[in-house]
């Protein structure tokens, strides 16, 4: 099973990787609802990305050979086809509603393609606790904003709503 764990409010991410033993066509991941004791969490709270990994220098001071292999970007799902050796990592994040009772919630992630079908348990436990934000604590992301972009204020706005999703307590 993939588990997770978060409390009501929260944005917590899994990840899952699909190794292809042979070429897959239309490789698609798809979840359900979850259910729980309040209720459900629809699909739909549940964002469902694919990592782009490239090179990364070590250090960014570091010669341009001096490199690794990181995720670094999350794209939207799409089907795609896969050849046997390669993968994909599909990355899901679980927003659990604020109102969000605690206790075990339970759903399926499908992996399909053309040629069959797999499930995957997904359980979410969600805490009968809050997380807190201090007032005396900033959160934040750094990133150096090129010069060169075409539309700076949507690069702002963009980076403002990756901070208020993703950094929180």
């Amino acid at each position: 099973p993939l588990d997770v764990a978060a409390t009501a409010g929260e944005y917590e991410p899994a990840t899952l990787a699909i190794y292809a033993t042979r070429d897959l066509a239309s490789l698609n991941v798809s979840v359900t609802d979850l259910t729980g004791p309040g209720g459900k969490i629809p699909s739909d709270a549940i964002e469902i990305r694919r990592t782009i990994r490239c090179p990364m220098r070590r250090l960014y001071t570091a010669k341009p050979t001096d490199v690794q292999m990181i995720n670094r970007f999350l794209a939207g799902w799409t089907p795609q086809n896969v050849k046997a050796g390669e993968w994909r990592e599909a990355w899901l994040t679980v927003a659990v509603p604020a109102g969000a009772s605690p206790g075990a919630y339970a759903g399926q992630v499908t992996v399909s393609t053309k040629t069959g079908t797999a499930r995957l348990p997904l359980r979410l436990t969600v805490h009968p606790f809050r997380l807190i934000n201090p007032p005396d604590k900033q959160l934040g992301s750094y990133y150096r904003l090129s010069s060169r972009l075409a539309d700076p204020k949507r690069a702002v706005a963009e980076l403002e709503e990756d901070i208020q999703k993703n950094t929180r307590s």
